[in-house]
């Protein structure tokens, strides 16, 4: 008897079970799995502390040089000594504030921007700290153009250097466009390189509302998520 198309047969069988075998045992992503890689692009600065003790780092994780760091502390003091006013004030308006200050929604770093930025003849600037007595959703904020900017420098893979103060100033200026677009100060390419010098060198102006922008948004978070504030 010639066995030989038996073996083969059978050896072609084995080969069919065998691979059936490593098909249905193999390791396939999961949705699980497949998140926790999408999950490695995070905005680092997330989880950061809001207090009184971590503003100069916290300045200086966003991107701001250590001068105007510095002077942003130094606006944040100024600006805490009418704590117990602010805290009231956010009491008043808890349901308007809380979504803003308080986590779970677009970083306070951004979406502060709503409510302590106004535009006057085409230019923005920030509220002074002893004019603000309401908070209110300004006209001029888009929170769709925002979210935008924040996912474009913030989520960035791999990380983008200043990326706060960055996005923050582009917004300030009005030049949203830029981001998205990838124009200079902030593209990628040959010329249009990524720059928080060259931001600060070109439009001068945007110094004075970082600094007051930032200390102002940094002390409200502060109240709003501290003993007795609205975060509580």
């Amino acid at each position: 008897m010639n066995w030989r198309p038996w073996i083969i047969t059978a050896l072609f069988l084995g080969v069919i079970v065998v691979n059936s075998a490593l098909m249905f045992f193999e390791e396939v992503a999961s949705p699980e799995g497949v998140a926790e890689v999408v999950d490695e692009v995070k905005d680092k600065l997330a989880l950061i502390p809001f207090t009184a003790g971590t503003r100069l780092g916290n300045f200086k994780a966003f991107g701001m040089p250590d001068d105007l760091a510095e002077a942003t502390v130094d606006q944040a003091r100024r600006i805490a000594t009418r704590k117990d006013r602010f805290k009231e004030l956010l009491k008043e308006h808890a349901e308007e504030v809380g979504i803003t200050l308080c986590a779970g929604g677009m970083p306070q770093r951004y979406a502060a921007m709503a409510f302590l930025v106004e535009e006057s003849e085409g230019k923005r600037i920030v509220i002074p700290y002893d004019r603000v007595t309401y908070f209110e959703v300004r006209e001029w904020y888009d929170p769709g153009i925002v979210q935008d900017i924040y996912n474009e420098v913030e989520l960035a893979n791999p990380p983008r250097e200043a990326s706060t103060a960055m996005g923050v100033s582009a917004i300030m200026l009005g030049m949203e466009s830029s981001v998205i677009e990838g124009k200079a100060p902030w593209g990628q390419g040959l010329g249009a390189r990524w720059s928080m010098d060259r931001v600060l060198s070109k439009y001068p102006e945007v110094k004075k509302n970082l600094v007051e922008y930032f200390a102002l948004m940094h002390v409200l978070t502060e109240i709003a998520n501290g003993d007795g504030g609205i975060c509580g």
